[in-house]
């Protein structure tokens, strides 16, 4: 796994067909479906499983990009989250390095980052090498996933509202 400064995350965002400056994506490429984010814990854990296995698990590479943490210090608790990026091999703090390149040998430690982020209610994209697939969690409790490919939008949605059940 290698950890990205803000600059680099828009290098990686521009070279992989999205637009994105230092803050972060400025907007998703294709029709999104939005979606609540759960106030239940194991809901969240479930969600995220649901987003990666949507937009990463078929893809060789993804960023997995946190753009805004600390908004509800209540319902965090950074040195968990250091720690495991510590273990992951970041060189500094998350506000340094946000952004997390996940190879596919490297995708439960990539899951693990977005679970926090998920749990966290940190403002975080998780975007697939050539632009294919992305997803959005907000710290707002709402997120949003697109596909470029309608069968993959598709699928996505059906299982979104089976998760929803």
């Amino acid at each position: 796994m290698r950890f990205l400064t803000r600059e680099a995350s828009a290098e990686w965002c521009a070279a992989n067909g999205y637009e994105a400056d230092p803050d972060g994506p400025t907007r998703l490429r294709d029709p999104a479906d939005k979606f609540e984010i759960p106030s239940d814990a194991g809901h969240r854990v479930a969600l995220a499983r649901l987003l990666w296995d949507s937009v990463a698990s078929s893809t060789p590479q993804v960023l997995l990009w946190v753009t805004e943490f600390g908004v509800w210090p209540s319902g965090e608790h950074r040195p968990l989250a250091e720690s495991a990026r510590a273990a992951w091999g970041a060189p500094g703090p998350l506000a340094a390095y946000p952004g997390q390149l996940v190879a596919l040998s490297e995708h439960d430690d990539g899951l693990s980052g977005l679970v926090l982020a998920t749990l966290f209610l940190w403002d975080c994209w998780l975007l697939s090498a050539g632009g294919a697939r992305s997803a959005f969690v907000s710290h707002d409790e709402f997120g949003v996933a697109s596909f470029r490919d309608e069968s993959e939008r598709a699928a996505f949605s059906r299982r979104l509202e089976l998760f929803r059940r």
